[in-house]
């Protein structure tokens, strides 16, 4: 089921009862006519009561995403991202409450913060919850400061997905996709014991540029992401000043100029990243609001040892500071390393060289 915009809730009807009656051989015909009529108008009522369920529980997940965002949106400190411990899953706030008590046994308040810190060192694991580089840099180091709703679907009774076109202050646009599971939830009554609902938790949140077409030149409104994509698909074309175009200025006062920078490009550590075959990102890190990682493997036979070769770069981005004379707020790349190299065997490079 496919919605664009809110949709009233109606709810769920119990069926009507099937009476069959015995009626005399003469009129076996007529009565097999009616129960027939009868049996579709039952599977229309079902149909019909089923949709609206279904209608029911797609407003509901719309309603819980709406309310995070615009609770994110509003301009305070970091106290902001604990609107999400209302959505996070049981299990989640559980675990995070666990070690808040080792911590902190006489105070073991839970903060969103918490939960992020235990989700980054995979004590949280990411099936639980997840979020990636691009929803940690629009809703957590930032607020959002517009949202607007593209599409939202059940895939599943069980489970939402809903897509918003979110804006960052600099200008920044991703397509964001929430992912949201209907879940057995304790719910506390007053004077009274918890009674058990069901209710919409998240599980995920994972983005993508609005543009995916690579950039051509540094922008503030222009991803980390799209500047890692840009320089990749530069170096495959051997476009080596496009390359040195997104290089951060401290980066340049280390290689510049351009004709110092293309001989760097010819070490053998950095000669098979011009002309590769082929490239995949590996990971994707918002490590700080001002520091972005990526991990990307590539795979060259421009090696000058007439093989193949899979090798695993890092590159750092940072955030050029706003008092910098040139490219102030624009995501530049101050560094690219070299992580690892080996012959081709597979296709992308196993885990255990990531």
């Amino acid at each position: 089921m496919l919605q664009t915009k809110h949709c009233p809730f109606s709810g769920r009807q119990p069926f009507g009862r099937l009476l069959v009656s015995h009626n005399k051989p003469q009129h076996r015909l007529s009565s097999y006519a009616h129960l027939k009529s009868r049996i579709r108008s039952i599977g229309e009522e079902a149909a019909d009561n089923s949709g609206s369920q279904s209608s029911g529980l797609l407003t509901a997940s719309i309603n819980v995403v709406q309310d995070l965002l615009h609770s994110l949106s509003q301009d305070a400190d970091s106290s902001r991202l604990d609107c999400f411990l209302s959505v996070v899953p049981d299990d989640v706030l559980d675990k995070a409450i666990a070690v808040q008590k080792q911590l902190s046994p006489e105070n073991p308040e839970v903060r969103m913060r918490d939960i992020l810190g235990l989700i980054s060192s995979g004590d949280i694991p990411a099936a639980s919850l997840s979020l990636d580089s691009y929803a940690e840099r629009l809703l957590i180091y930032s607020a959002p400061k517009g949202a607007q709703m593209l599409s939202s679907m059940l895939p599943s009774p069980d489970r939402s997905l809903h897509r918003y076109l979110v804006t960052s202050g600099t200008g920044e646009q991703a397509a964001l996709t929430f992912n949201l599971h209907l879940q057995d939830s304790l719910v506390g009554q007053y004077r009274m014991s918890p009674r058990i609902e069901k209710l919409w938790r998240l599980r995920a949140i994972s983005g993508e540029a609005a543009d995916l077409e690579p950039p051509l030149s540094a922008h503030p409104a222009v991803a980390p992401e799209m500047v890692v994509a840009a320089q990749l698909e530069a170096l495959r074309q051997e476009n080596i000043a496009g390359v040195y175009q997104f290089a951060s200025p401290m980066n340049k006062a280390q290689t510049g100029p351009l004709e110092r920078f293309a001989q760097l490009l010819s070490n053998p550590m950095y000669r098979p990243l011009l002309g590769h075959s082929k490239h995949e990102s590996l990971r994707k890190m918002q490590v700080a609001e001002d520091a972005y990682a990526e991990v990307v493997a590539i795979m060259s036979n421009n090696t000058g040892l007439n093989r193949t070769v899979a090798m695993i770069y890092l590159w750092s981005l940072a955030k050029v500071p706003a008092s910098s004379p040139e490219d102030a707020g624009c995501w530049m790349t101050s560094s690219v390393q070299l992580i690892s190299a080996h012959n081709v065997t597979k296709w992308p490079p196993p885990p255990s060289t990531q």
